[in-house]
């Protein structure tokens, strides 16, 4: 039985993918060389162009328009810049001080370290005993210094060193509220065994008042000093854009007039009371000046 040999059946050609064809309702998805998968076919039937976009340009477009809409403030700042003027105001007040602050003590030797200890105790005991009596409260004493040191003997001739003794020294800060009577307490205290003073300052117990009043006096200064400056660069004074204390603000600032440790009667004298601020003006073209553009 002869057997009819015939050519393989040929399947036919593919036809061309029509991606937004009126006979295929849908879009496809292109694919690479090695895909012939096709996209999924929206619902709705239609054809969105431009779903297959890198995905860079969803980052580039954002950034750029970030990019301008930074740029255009800039350049409005640079538009709106203000002329300014910058100045620093001194003030001072003056006020009687009705507090002392005495820094003394007392300093002993002995042969030995026990008795320079023992006769600076002894001192020391007569010294707070007496400041008890002239009413300076307990609160109003602090120990400032204590020290106990070997006294060196004069080396000559080559000699070893050698200890001839002990000092001990004993210091205490004391607040005077009553400086009517700080002469007499002072000459009490050295009759006492009080043989070394260091120095007195004098204070107030409430600067409120004294202070607030130097702070004025530094504004006002400084609106003055910036008057004069406008004025004879021939510009108008405007408001002020900024004010700052100098001198670490905040802090206790240091109201002292020393004196020496001289015979009483003691002087008290006054205490000066000082502030120092920053102030910054704006300043515009003198009425009727014609500015010309640069």
């Amino acid at each position: 039985m002869l057997e009819t040999l015939s050519a393989p059946a040929r399947e036919p050609a593919p036809r061309p993918v029509n991606f937004c064809g009126s006979v295929v309702q849908g879009c496809y998805r292109a694919a690479r060389p090695s895909s012939s998968k096709l996209a999924r076919i929206p619902r709705d039937g239609r054809c969105r162009v431009g779903d297959d976009r890198r995905p860079y340009m969803r980052i580039l477009i954002p950034a750029l328009t970030g990019l301008v809409l930074g740029i255009a403030p800039l350049a409005g700042l640079a538009e709106e810049r203000q002329s300014t003027i910058s100045v620093t105001g001194e003030g001072e007040s003056v006020l009687v001080p009705d507090l002392a602050y005495v820094t003394l003590g007392v300093t002993t030797e002995g042969e030995t370290a026990a008795e320079a200890l023992t006769a600076n105790t002894d001192a020391m005991t007569r010294v707070f005993d007496l400041l008890t009596q002239q009413g300076v409260a307990e609160r109003d004493t602090q120990t400032s210094q204590f020290s106990l040191n070997p006294v060196w003997a004069d080396q000559r001739d080559n000699a070893e060193p050698r200890i001839a003794g002990y000092r001990a020294s004993n210091l205490v800060t004391i607040r005077v509220r009553e400086i009517d009577a700080l002469g007499g307490l002072l000459d009490g205290l050295t009759r006492q065994g009080a043989n070394s003073i260091q120095g007195i300052s004098f204070s107030a117990s409430d600067m409120t008042e004294a202070m607030e009043k130097a702070r004025r006096a530094a504004v006002e200064d400084a609106r003055a000093r910036a008057a004069l400056y406008a004025d004879a660069a021939g510009v108008a004074l405007g408001e002020v854009l900024s004010l700052s204390e100098q001198g670490g603000g905040g802090g206790a600032p240091m109201y002292r007039m020393a004196a020496e440790a001289a015979p009483v009667p003691l002087a008290r004298g006054e205490t000066t009371v000082s502030a120092s601020v920053s102030m910054v003006f704006e300043i515009s073209p003198a009425p009727g000046e014609v500015v010309q553009p640069e």
